[in-house]
């Protein structure tokens, strides 16, 4: 199933191959770029380019640059404001302070009330301001 899974797009593939991942909780990141790649505009793509990009956080490099895609690509994806948050925080760790300040304002003006709106408020805040991050250990 899984090989005729991933050698042609069927209808409701994109589902199919997320199940197989256990609804996100796989490491097996050949199921996620087959979602990304076979169905780039599915329900789970967004969802499953996190999980590439999450996966590249150990070179810092890599993680910045699929952030940027999958900014562009998915910008109206709840995953997004998860992406942005920590896009911002790999730039605060390269002393980038300049860059993470801009998407921290960004993320806390464009969703206000959602968890990583709240969490750039409080990064912003303690980058801009000196106040303590809670949140931050």
């Amino acid at each position: 199933l899984l090989q005729s899974m991933t050698k042609q797009k069927t209808r409701h593939g994109d589902l199919v191959l997320w199940e197989l991942t256990d609804g996100g909780a796989s490491n097996n990141l050949d199921l996620y770029r087959n979602i990304v790649a076979r169905y780039p505009k599915g329900d789970y793509a967004p969802e499953s380019s996190w999980h590439l990009v999450w996966a590249k956080r150990a070179d810092s490099q890599a993680f910045l640059e699929a952030c940027v895609a999958h900014e562009q690509l998915f910008r109206q994806s709840r995953s997004y404001p998860r992406v942005v948050f920590w896009h911002a925080k790999m730039l605060e760790q390269q002393n980038r302070k300049p860059e993470a300040v801009r998407l921290y304002h960004q993320l806390s003006k464009a969703f206000p009330h959602h968890y990583y709106g709240y969490r750039a408020l409080a990064r912003l805040n303690m980058l801009t301001k000196g106040t303590r991050d809670a949140g931050w250990q």
